[in-house]
């Protein structure tokens, strides 16, 4: 067992640069999470889980090349946080909010009952309405179904 001991450590003081960047990383994404989490959860219209299809975004309702440029945008903000919020499962952050964040960003089918399943869960519900809350936002509304 204290070969075993020895080659790990021997391995990890090989990676210091490995060591460091992950733990610059963790941070960063610690703090990055902290600031712009409640931001995004703030934007949510308090009616958006309400409804029985997705309700149309009001934000961009012009010409389709920007629409276009708009959704790849907003896809890969999305995939970005989806896996952030992954790796945040094993560092310090709040990764199932992040991962809920990137869902919400992308598009795909099914995608609006899968976020009104997520938002469902007690913990995530009460989660995200302490944050609109501290942000001066009414909480999410959600329907009995």
């Amino acid at each position: 067992m204290s070969e075993l001991w020895q080659s790990v450590t021997d391995w990890l003081g090989q990676q210091e640069n490995l060591l460091l960047w992950g733990s610059l990383f963790s941070v960063v994404m610690f703090f990055g999470s902290i600031a712009v989490i409640p931001w995004l959860v703030s934007r949510i219209p308090d009616d958006y889980f309400l409804h029985e299809k997705q309700p149309p975004s009001k934000t961009f309702s012009s010409h389709p090349a920007i629409l276009l440029v708009v959704q790849l945008v907003r896809t890969a903000f999305g995939l970005l946080f989806l896996t952030l919020g992954f790796a945040m499962l094993f560092i310090p952050g709040q990764g199932l909010l992040t991962m809920l964040i990137g869902l919400m960003l992308i598009w795909f089918p099914g995608k609006y009952r899968l976020e009104k399943r997520i938002i469902r869960r007690p913990g995530v519900l009460k989660g995200i309405n302490w944050l609109r809350e501290k942000r001066g936002n009414l909480p999410l509304r959600i329907s009995d179904e």
